[in-house]
């Protein structure tokens, strides 16, 4: 039976891209389609593309590993969308003209800057895909009697089309089927376990001492270290622009943002809960397998075919965003500003499309062959706070740099990034060179920034 309903949600998914896809005719719709969305739709699109695999699988594998800390360090994400939501995503609503983050990078740093931001932003978004579809097969190897590269292809392939035929309008109606999902079925599943466990009190006594602590198993400097990456790190990466600029108006940007932050911090607490259950069952449990232990252990047959697809479905909504802003980037930020005459609409369009489909393809096709990669594609992480995201929060702000400025605090970040990396620091002081990358970052725009003030007075 959960077979059958996972294929019939695949399904769904496909039929939902295919009508989405109908009103699709220029590049703008594929990437935004700006007041288009319910601002329900808009925020279940923010906290399905945000609340990936990563954090749902990863939160409750932390937890059952070393306790909540990682999960209360996890909040810096929840406070990075609460803050923007409040200070930037009114202004980035009202600039009709932008369709990504590099437009707004352009129109105060220029063409080299823009094309620069869109480089960095893609090779983290095909990481990203890399590892979504990873995890996508993975999933569906536990359930599904095919091998590992087979479930690649067909999880990947649904993701792929329904993303290449609706654009933003699929991702965001697929996203509202997915949000349901995992939204009721995450929580459900933690109710079903702790009353498997016996109750709360049952369960606090089963756990090791510290789990329950505010640290967990980390020390404090480790703690502030995450947060501070994902605090920062994440700030303004261009899916979570991209649904500002989505937006009717200012209030529809801030009010939906807003309570997108507020609601993941309810699902961070969940799959952290999740991972203490699986602690408190099964204690010996290989870590990698919490998710569909508990969904085969604590759930009624006829619930764990939907508990499945809701899984997937975070895997889904994650990969679909970083695969349409990755197409839409690296058109509108990357192929045009390099080409000497204006594309018209529909070579935009039609070029989009087609990108959706090659960089699914990479994507799936990593996935099969090496883990290296991976790794490589995902360090460039580390490189998108450190490099740009004071920049543009100095742009939107109305106070942006001069160009010399911003590549001088692009290669002041980068290089103390990659310094930080070759004397191994990050192990030695558990703290990512993030954090110092983006301390040097500001220091250099601060000094650019008063030099600038200090003439013009």
């Amino acid at each position: 039976m959960s077979v059958w309903i996972v294929i019939s949600v695949f399904i769904a998914m496909l039929g939902l891209g295919a009508w989405a896809g109908r009103g699709v005719k220029d590049l703008r719709a594929f990437a935004l389609s700006k007041g288009y969305f319910s601002s329900f739709a808009l925020f279940a699109t923010i906290v399905a593309s945000f609340v990936g695999g990563g954090v749902i699988v990863g939160t409750a594998e932390k937890s059952f590993l070393s306790g909540i800390g990682y999960a209360g360090a996890l909040l810096g994400f929840s406070a990075q969308l609460i803050i923007t939501a409040l200070f930037f995503s009114p202004r980035l609503a009202r600039m009709n003209n932008v369709l990504t983050i590099g437009d707004v990078v352009r129109s105060s740093y220029g063409k080299a800057a823009q094309i620069l931001t869109g480089l960095l932003w893609l090779s983290f978004c095909i990481g990203i895909l890399v590892a979504q579809m990873s995890v996508l097969g993975k999933t569906l190897s536990l359930f599904f009697p095919w091998d590992y590269t087979t479930n690649v292809l067909f999880g990947g392939g649904v993701v792929i089309v329904y993303s290449l035929l609706g654009g933003m309008r699929a991702v965001v109606i697929t996203d509202v089927v997915q949000f349901i999902l995992f939204a009721v079925m995450v929580p459900l599943a933690l109710v079903f376990g702790i009353s498997e466990v016996g109750g709360l009190n049952v369960l606090w006594s089963k756990l090791p001492e510290g789990h329950l602590s505010l640290l967990g198993n980390m020390d404090g400097l480790a703690f502030i270290g995450i947060f501070l990456s994902f605090l920062l790190g994440d700030a303004l990466i261009p899916p979570v622009v991209q649904r500002m600029l989505m937006a009717k108006n200012s209030r529809q940007a801030l009010v939906t943002t807003f309570w997108g932050g507020w609601m993941t911090i309810p699902l961070i607490a969940f799959s952290a809960g999740l991972g203490l259950v699986a602690y408190a069952l099964n204690p010996e449990l290989d870590s990698g397998r919490i998710i569909p232990y508990l969904f085969q252990s604590v759930l009624p047959v006829w619930l764990q075919g939907l508990a499945v697809a809701g899984i997937l479905s975070v895997i889904m909504s994650s990969a679909d965003s970083y695969l349409n802003a990755a197409a839409v980037v690296l058109v509108n930020d990357v192929v045009h500003p390099l080409t000497p005459k204006k594309l018209s609409d529909g070579i935009q369009l039609g070029l989009a499309r087609w990108l959706t489909l090659v960089l699914g393809g990479v994507a799936i096709t990593f996935s099969l062959v090496t883990r290296d990669i991976l790794d490589i594609l995902l360090h460039t992480y580390k490189f998108w706070g450190p490099t740009v995201v004071i920049p543009i929060v100095l742009s939107v702000l109305g106070k942006a740099l001069s160009k010399r400025a911003f590549f001088l605090a692009f290669l002041a970040g980068t290089g103390t990034v990659v310094l930080w990396d070759v004397f191994g620091l990050e192990d030695t002081l558990q703290l990512s060179g993030l954090v110092p990358g983006i301390l040097v970052n500001a220091l250099v725009c601060g000094i650019a920034w008063l030099a600038a003030f200090s003439k013009g007075k």
